[in-house]
């Protein structure tokens, strides 16, 4: 099978789950898989504008992004202003789709899916084309009605996107894919993966902000210190220097370790008795694939705020807010053994580490059929 796997850098979940994907799919060596980010394919240069508008919005205008987000998602599919755009910037992916010559086309980030979509309803692409949503919402940017199917990461999803009138049979719930390392280390003792990273066997708290260090971990870390005790806290700084270095510089109550950009993210959230991050769709997917409660935090406003919305609706998180109480909400849950016991047990029946496969192995049944001709296209 020939799979071509459309991402974009703008969020590093969708990046994940594109490589994820990738990986399980090269397991089969009668695969070839190409992986491209849309935007920076159609121009590197506006790949660079729009990925450091997006992060100055974030960290400078986070409100401005969430009134966009919300301003943009609409009570349902609108493709009709964005098919002449859509067309134009498409231009460069058709010379990639000709000459790569796909058996299904992957789209892991909302702008490829409805471009891609543009190029089904154009009749530019003729093989199947599928979209893997990546939060635990459905914001209509990633709905398209020449999409063949939409996978999404929760069975309740399902009911958000048939309300904006896709057909139910183009939907698919098989859960959020995540990477082999998270199955794998489950297949130690906490306490041997502890050893191994030179932990102690005290109670564990895993900050994390993404690949970007973003979220207000400094305050919420610095009120946390201050009100419990015992505790071994870490934290992913990830790509963020200047968080790192003011951590070092000072002194802690708790055993405080820290740590850049790191590929063994499944065995420190393994050993965590609670992980605390920003609620992005893949992070929080991989934490709960490992029964682990979640301390959510600076939920950006948009896409992370309705995450927050559905792993709080559905007992798998707590809500931290960056000030003084945030240390006694955690302290407060570190200490119900039987509280956290509950909310791990619904996280791993939220999640399902094996979506990786569950979702190559439906894209069969693409195959099987004209879906041109059965999946009610305009």
């Amino acid at each position: 099978m020939r799979v071509m796997i459309f991402t974009a850098g703008v969020g590093s979940g969708h990046n994940q789950v594109a490589k994820t994907l990738r990986d399980q799919l090269l397991d089969n060596p009668n695969n070839t898989v190409e992986t491209l980010d849309v935007i920076k394919t159609i121009s590197p240069f506006f790949s660079k504008v729009v990925l450091d508008s997006y992060l100055a919005m974030l960290k400078h205008m986070p409100s401005m992004w969430g009134l966009l987000h919300d301003q943009f998602d609409q009570s349902r599919v609108k493709e009709e202003p964005f098919t002449l755009m859509n067309s134009f910037l498409a231009r460069e992916l058709n010379t990639c789709i000709a000459n790569f010559v796909p058996d299904i086309i992957v789209n892991t980030h909302p702008f490829a899916s409805n471009l891609m979509g543009t190029l089904r309803q154009r009749g530019k692409v003729n093989c199947p084309v599928v979209t893997l949503v990546t939060d635990y919402n459905v914001h209509t940017a990633w709905l398209h009605s020449y999409i063949d199917k939409f996978y999404v990461a929760a069975p309740l999803l399902k009911s958000f996107v048939t309300m904006l009138n896709i057909p139910e049979t183009r939907i698919v719930s098989k859960g959020l894919p995540v990477r082999k390392q998270f199955l794998q280390v489950q297949q130690h003792p906490v306490e041997e993966i502890r050893a191994k990273l030179s932990l102690n066997s005290i109670p564990t708290l895993l900050f994390m902000g993404g690949g970007l260090g973003l979220g207000d971990i400094t305050e919420v870390l610095s009120y946390t210190d201050k009100t419990i005790s015992g505790c071994q806290i870490l934290v992913v700084c990830g790509s963020n220097d200047t968080l790192y270095n003011a951590l070092a510089a000072k002194q802690w109550n708790n055993r405080v370790i820290l740590y850049r950009f790191i590929e063994n993210v499944a065995e420190l959230m393994y050993t965590a008795d609670l992980v605390i991050t920003k609620p992005g769709g893949v992070t929080c997917t991989e934490a709960l694939c490992l029964g682990k409660p979640l301390g959510l935090i600076s939920p950006i406003p948009g896409q992370e705020t309705r995450n927050q919305h559905f792993f709080l609706n559905n007992g798998v998180a707590i809500s931290i807010p960056s000030n003084r109480y945030a240390g006694y909400i955690i302290a407060d849950l570190l200490k119900n053994k039987k509280r956290r016991f509950v909310m791990g047990q619904l996280a791993k029946d939220l999640t399902n580490v094996h979506a990786d496969i569950d979702i190559i192995n439906d894209w069969n049944s693409l195959f099987q059929k004209s879906t041109l001709d059965t999946l009610g296209y305009k």
